[in-house]
């Protein structure tokens, strides 16, 4: 799924069953078989999964609740459990838009996208060290306010890796 881009199915972890089974009968001794990540979600329900299969990396569908396919959301799953908040460092208009530049950029997020948690809100340009939103009406927001966002897998995983980001606990339900 995260390398080749097409979702797994049956006949995949049939494939997976055989090398397994292959390698086993000439004597290779394999610790620990991975048959997946978050794009198997579908077949790991059915259970459809190759048998011989004992390990799944399923962070996106775990952390996101979404599949990592189309982003369609897995039901039963939370799709807000991360949201990142950036601080507004300049507000302006231009061309009768309401430009609003905050703190986050690419160097962040790294390859990852954000989409900002207000429908008014969109995400027009995002920079090495900044990001320019577009208000579509006006608004009350102000520098120094704050705008949330939810972001993709990639960027999550970017920006739990950076030293300068501040990661808060609010628990399961604001609790």
């Amino acid at each position: 799924g995260c390398r080749g881009g097409r979702v797994p199915d049956r006949a995949m972890m049939s494939i997976v069953d055989d090398l397994v089974a292959r390698a086993r009968g000439a004597g290779i001794e394999i610790s620990m078989v991975s048959a997946g990540n978050s794009s198997a979600w579908d077949l790991l329900l059915k259970k459809e999964m190759a048998a011989s299969a004992d390990h799944l990396r399923v962070g996106e569908a775990i952390l996101l609740g979404c599949r990592p396919d189309d982003g369609s959301p897995i039901t039963g799953l939370c799709q807000d459990a991360f949201t990142v908040r950036a601080e507004i460092i300049e507000r302006s208009r231009k061309d009768g838009r309401n430009l609003i530049v905050l703190a986050i950029g690419c160097q962040d997020v790294g390859a990852g996208t954000l989409t900002p948690g207000d429908d008014g809100l969109k995400l027009t340009r995002l920079t090495s060290d900044h990001c320019v939103v577009e208000a579509e009406r006006a608004t009350t927001l102000e520098v120094g306010g704050l705008i949330e966002f939810w972001p993709s897998y990639l960027a999550l995983q970017s920006l739990a890796a950076r030293g300068n980001v501040r990661m808060v606990h609010i628990g399961y339900n604001n609790h």
